[in-house]
């Protein structure tokens, strides 16, 4: 079994460099840190970015 494992966001989108990946791998692992912002940014930014996460476990159940 692959698995990805995707390591603090901190409000980043750096993640999505990997979707190319998803059907590479059995399971993605998402560690956290999703809304503790480094480098500061704002808060729109942060939580886009964190429904854009969602959205993507949403749609590769089972997967993410």
């Amino acid at each position: 079994m692959k698995i990805l494992v995707i390591g603090d966001i901190h409000g980043r989108d750096a993640w999505k460099e990997l979707i190319p990946k998803v059907n590479e791998v059995d399971l993605i692992i998402f560690t956290g840190d999703y809304t503790d912002q480094y480098p500061p940014m704002s808060d729109d930014i942060i939580k886009n970015n964190l429904l854009e996460i969602i959205e993507f476990a949403k749609s590769n159940p089972g997967k993410v």
